[in-house]
């Protein structure tokens, strides 16, 4: 197969296809989805971030991880970096409340330091929160 077959190629394609088909039979059980009992609720804060500078982005990121980190209702965060777009990168902070985030971070000293280490690095930076509804960590057989 040559590179320029593979933009038109899907899985679906593949001839190992029916083999990775995921062998889902039945009614979907509802229980599976719901939260634990006693279970914090977890919420993602997903950050779309662009910048001119990758390598000081990336260091600032370094820098700032602690201010993060030091917060109440902190759970976890990781920095993707895009592939075919240079320069975007997406932050995603696991928060235990949205309120942990908006309430306990942006109002702290911390978010200030923050702030203005990334200043240069946030433009058109979009910032939403998201809440699980539905997670699979199903493997394929192989």
């Amino acid at each position: 197969m040559s590179s320029a077959d593979i933009s038109e190629t899907t899985v679906y394609d593949l001839p190992q296809w029916p083999r990775l088909r995921p062998r889902l039979t039945g009614k979907i059980d509802q229980t599976a989805i719901q939260p634990k009992q006693g279970a914090q609720p977890l919420i993602i804060e997903i950050a779309d971030l662009h910048t001119d500078d990758p390598e000081d982005f990336e260091a600032a990121m370094h820098e700032v991880a602690t201010l993060l980190a030091a917060g109440p209702g902190y759970l976890g965060h990781t920095v993707q970096r895009s592939i075919e777009s240079p320069g975007r990168y997406v932050l995603i902070v696991r928060w235990e409340t949205v309120e942990a985030h908006v309430e306990g971070f942006r109002q702290s000293d911390r978010f200030k330091t923050w702030v203005a280490r990334l200043a240069d690095h946030r433009k058109g930076a979009l910032v939403e929160h998201f809440e699980t509804v539905l997670t699979n960590d199903w493997r394929l057989d192989a």
